[in-house]
Parts: C-alpha cells; structure tokens; sequence
C-alpha cells in the first residue's frame, strides 16, 4: 500500500487503474504484494519518497537525498544518454513527463 501511496501518477487515474490490473494478473494468490507491481512504480517510489531498498537501474543503484542530488542525477543520466529524454527517463524509472517537468524546475533545458 505504502508503494501506491508514494507514487506521483502521472497518468492519473488510469495510471493506476493500469497497475492494478497488472498486479492482478501476475499475482496467483489472493493477496497483492509488491512482487507483483511493476518495476517502474517501485523505481519512482524509491526515487521520489526516499528511503526503502536501493533500485538497480542501468546506472547502478541510487537514492535521491534532496534537489541538489536529484538534479545531479538527471544531470548524470542526460549527460550519459546524449540527452535523449525517454531513454534517460527510462533509466531513472520515471516516466518522461515527469523527466520533462523536473528538468523545467532544474533549469536543465
């Protein structure tokens, strides 16, 4: 529950109509755990709430401390996908609006 609660929706209500139906999918039994949520809702809960098991991405694994990291990261991972946002977006585990909209408030344009 923790893991729904911390996550940024970018898709709204669909985003997360779309993750429960993911979840009931894979998930056999009758409880839902976080073994069956998708990777990239786990990834932003770790890079957005902080705190938690570190995620291993293509850039190994990290944790957001605060602003100055985290525009340190997506600095780090423009930098290294030749500033290409969906595949830096991809990389980070967030999707590419959210790279967009946070580029915007690091003036990382």
């Amino acid at each position: 529950m923790e893991d729904l609660l911390n996550y940024e929706y970018p898709g709204n209500v669909r985003e997360l109509e779309n993750i429960l139906e993911h979840a009931l999918i894979i998930c056999q039994g009758e409880t839902i755990d976080r073994k069956h949520l998708p990777v990239s809702l786990l990834n932003n809960r770790i890079y957005y709430a902080g705190g938690g098991e570190a995620v291993t991405d293509a850039a190994g694994p990290y944790r957001v401390d605060g602003d100055a990291d985290e525009k340190e990261k997506i600095r780090t991972e423009l930098n290294r996908c030749g500033w290409n946002s969906g595949k830096t977006a991809a990389s980070l585990g967030m999707n590419r609006t959210t790279l967009w909209r946070k580029m915007k408030k690091y003036s990382l344009t």
